[in-house]
């Protein structure tokens, strides 16, 4: 049972949500059965799963019908109607988080029902509804085209004369439309970058060609896509990201944070990609990006701040020698992380922390008590050990790293390209080692051979010892 999709599901709740899901299966407009509120209460009471042994299906069924013999088919139905009940509970709470929903379909119940006066009245307070809320997102797009096509739908079927609305429901339909399509093409562009895959975006040069023909400087939603996808794709791109930066700190209260999270990671990438191209001090710009996103919680996800953009703020931040500040960032955000990563990442990024300042063997502390699962992390922390041994000039323990790092990537049937790059490392650390400091032509040799070397890890390292020797 442990390994099912509703226990899967469960141990995704928060104790609100469990709270939530007990009203909804005690209520009996959504749910009738019992053994379906006798389950989700041996559950609740489980939760969060530490026992396992208590969810073996004989130990629940025996609870649920103590009277019965063990039924494995009447056992999974009771499971199946449990899980189909959360289902329904979660669409109705992403449903009901936002207003305008319920406000939409009570529209169209009015509508559809002929009751003219209250489809009226419900119509001007939908209007005002939407008109105060702050977001001029796709999204507010979105529900004002539905709002209007409810208005549009109401005149016809009042049989008026003139559809005084027809322009607006059309207008809004074009700006969720370009909205949209231009969100989805600057997210592939960011997909191209990070996966080596591209898409084909239909309507692309056309949907670009109306926004220039067109104003839409005024419509916050159209504009912060189409300078982004500019910046990214202009060779001469720096006043459209300005104009991007500009709009983002001009309309930050115009866009839900799921969304504005989305902007905030295209003008990242633009950054990173101007920044790896050694234009101009853009890698300043990005570090203020991430200091803005994390002052107005743009990069928190159920409060959660992924590892990933954790050592991302880490890593621009030393290469600003923002010593201080990142300091307090790796201790003041540790919490933020997911509780199942959240030491090893907390040790990993300070010991990164430690290495740039030079203080290797506070480093390498560290990095003896991290233990990653995933593979990418764990050989970045094997690279960094690589290099602290042989900065203290630990030949022994670099070698028999470097033994075990070897066997470790012929082990992994996984790694794909990176292999090259890790066993290109290992084979340049090893020239590198025994490369006396006096032999001007053997340095010259190693420096162009992996110059010439595509797929090798921590390039600029290894060329930066040679020049060290």
């Amino acid at each position: 049972m442990l390994k099912s999709r509703l226990i899967e599901v469960f141990q995704s709740f928060s104790k609100k949500d469990i709270r939530g899901l007990r009203k909804w299966v005690n209520s009996p407009f959504f749910n009738q059965r019992e053994d379906v509120i006798l389950l989700f209460e041996y559950l609740a009471k489980l939760y969060p799963f530490k026992k396992y042994d208590l969810l073996d299906k004989k130990k629940v069924f025996q609870k649920i019908f103590p009277k019965e013999n063990y039924d494995e088919k009447k056992f999974g139905y009771t499971m199946s109607f449990l899980f189909q009940a959360i289902k329904d509970y979660l669409a109705y709470e992403e449903y009901a988080a936002e207003p305008m929903n319920s406000q939409i379909h009570l529209l169209r119940a009015f509508r559809n029902r002929g009751l003219q006066r209250q489809t009226e009245t419900e119509l001007l307070n939908a209007e005002k509804q939407l008109s105060k809320q702050p977001l001029r997102s796709i999204e507010y797009h979105f529900f004002n085209y539905q709002l209007q096509y409810e208005k549009s739908d109401f005149h016809i079927s009042q049989k008026r004369a003139g559809n005084e609305n027809f322009q607006a429901l059309s207008d809004e339909f074009t700006s969720y439309f370009i909205a949209n399509r231009l969100r989805l093409i600057c997210t592939g562009l960011v997909f191209k970058i990070v996966t080596k895959s591209s898409y084909q975006q239909k309507l692309q040069e056309e949907v670009l060609k109306y926004v220039e023909e067109n104003d839409y400087s005024n419509t916050p939603a159209v504009a912060v896509y189409y300078n982004a996808y500019k910046a990214l794709t202009e060779d001469d791109s720096i006043t459209y990201f300005n104009t991007l930066r500009d709009l983002v700190k001009e309309h930050h209260q115009r866009f839900p944070k799921s969304e504005l999270r989305g902007i905030y990671i295209l003008a990242i990438n633009y950054c990173i990609k101007q920044s790896n191209a050694g234009k101009g001090n853009f890698l300043r710009d990005l570090f203020n990006l991430y200091k803005q996103g994390l002052k107005h919680n743009i990069f928190f996800e159920k409060g959660v701040l992924s590892r990933f953009t954790y050592k991302n703020i880490i890593v621009a931040g030393l290469q600003l020698s923002e010593f201080e500040w990142v300091k307090t960032f790796i201790y003041e955000y540790k919490d933020q992380l997911a509780k199942n990563h959240r030491e090893n990442v907390f040790n990993y990024n300070l010991a990164i922390y430690y290495f740039v300042k030079k203080e290797y063997n506070e480093a390498m502390e560290l990095l003896l008590q991290v233990h990653f699962d995933d593979l990418h992390h764990d050989l970045n922390s094997r690279c960094m050990l690589l290099k602290i041994y042989y900065e203290l000039d630990e030949d022994n323990a670099l070698n028999s790293l470097l033994s075990s790092l070897k066997t470790f990537i012929y082990r992994r049937s996984d790694l794909g390209y990176h292999r090259d790059n890790y066993l290109n490392l290992i084979r340049f650390t090893k020239k590198l080692l025994y490369l006396p400091s006096y032999d001007k032509e053997g340095k010259e040799s190693l420096k162009n051979e992996i110059l010439s070397t595509k797929a090798v890890v921590e390039k600029r390292w290894l060329l930066q010892k040679i020049e060290e020797k």
